[in-house]
């Protein structure tokens, strides 16, 4: 069963042949170098880098005609409605109308390999940005283990409308060479514009949506990611308590917040029952982890990169790659997974909450490793917007 693996397939493929032929209009099309199109996955979601780089634009950088592309009319005019319809700093580009408004745009910054109009040459006389969606320490795109034929001959295809690829370390410049498929001069090494807001957690929405109490508790994130074959296990540990396990949290009066790929949505109402402890984060509640992470004390994961923003919080990470051979078969990585993941790898029950308590009371354990492997990942921690911004205007020899 590969049901996620190719899941957008589809999709992916009706934005390309739908922007085919005015992709390559577009080549011949007067541009404007002030107007700056923004997007994210699929053209539908408000996440992810593109997200806050493109509110940062908004602040700082007034004169210039930013917007960002959200094709599902519902959530379009929500947006709208929220930032100010007078603006309309939302648009479509489903009709002809606006895929002609954003192929007219000097600049595409995106999240994700969709961009704002699908087709080919899209980077001919205009700067195409790739921010991506995390660092990644699995391998990506063409390094990727066991690739399908399909999403071969699209990463062929689709890596050359790009103009430039964000890496944020000097360390993975030959990683994401390899993946990419480009020389050093297409990776511009720069910080997340997502990391900012990390270290400003909005508050308000956790206690809009989990009560003032949890804010004087401790409170720890699980966001396993997605799995090729799209078979996932939540505390997959074989003496599995459910009543242990909600003992354990109600006694230290911890909440676990499960957080599933934004893409690849679970159905996690079985985990609710076991104990009010353990709570649901999904898109309806906030699109964007980065929003909130700075809120938690603890991350768990497995394979996602979530944890090398995590890391730059200087907080605490556990691992449960409890598949790891088979996911490593699948997906690979960059390097060795033990060296880049600086946390314990509980299998069972007791040592998984034995080891939750260690890392929630002393700050110093694991705490040497995690600082090694931040500074391999990240050459940044601060001000990313404001560099991505510096750098895109430079690209359009207008550094203000």
């Amino acid at each position: 069963m590969k049901k996620n693996q190719n899941k957008y397939n589809n999709s992916r493929a009706k934005l390309i042949f739908k922007g085919l032929i005015p992709s390559l209009i577009g080549i011949f099309l007067p541009k404007k170098k002030n107007r700056i199109i923004f997007n994210s996955t699929t053209n539908t979601f408000y996440d992810f880098n593109t997200k806050y780089l493109f509110e940062y634009f908004m602040e700082k950088y007034p004169d210039y005609e930013v917007r960002f592309v959200i094709n599902d009319t519902e959530k379009r005019n929500k947006l709208n409605e929220q930032f100010g319809m007078e603006h309309q700093y939302f648009i479509e580009t489903e009709t002809f109308k606006g895929m002609w408004y954003a192929l007219r745009a000097k600049s595409w910054i995106t999240s994700a390999f969709e961009t704002p109009v699908g087709g080919f040459f899209l980077n001919i006389n205009r700067f195409v940005f790739l921010l991506g969606h995390g660092t990644h320490f699995k391998a990506i795109v063409l390094n990727e283990n066991n690739l399908s034929l399909i999403k071969k001959v699209y990463y062929n295809l689709i890596i050359f409308n790009f103009s430039k690829f964000l890496v944020t370390s000097k360390e993975l410049i030959e990683v994401y060479k390899k993946a990419y498929k480009c020389s050093k001069k297409k990776l511009a090494v720069l910080g997340e514009p997502r990391h900012d807001s990390m270290f400003n957690p909005n508050l308000s929405l956790i206690e809009k949506n989990f009560g003032k109490k949890v804010l004087s508790e401790r409170n720890v994130l699980y966001a396993p990611t997605w799995r090729p074959n799209g078979v996932l296990k939540l505390f997959p540990f074989e003496d599995m308590s459910w009543s242990s396990l909600a003992d354990y949290l109600e006694k230290e009066k911890i909440n676990i917040y499960l957080r599933m790929h934004p893409s690849f949505p679970e159905d996690l109402n079985f985990y609710t029952t076991q104990t009010s402890r353990i709570k649901i984060l999904d898109n309806n509640v906030v699109e964007d982890i980065s929003d909130v992470i700075g809120f938690f004390d603890l991350l768990i994961t497995d394979y996602s990169s979530i944890h090398i923003s995590f890391l730059l919080l200087e907080k605490p990470v556990m691992f449960l790659p409890y598949d790891f051979d088979e996911y490593n078969k699948q997906m690979g990585f960059i390097d060795d997974y033990d060296k880049m993941t600086p946390g314990p790898k509980p299998a069972i029950l007791k040592t998984f909450q034995e080891e939750m308590a260690l890392l929630l009371n002393d700050c110093n354990y694991y705490n040497e490793d995690r600082v090694e492997v931040s500074k391999f990942f990240n050459d940044y921690v601060h001000e990313n917007c404001k560099m991505n911004a510096e750098y895109i205007l430079e690209e359009l020899g207008d550094k203000k």
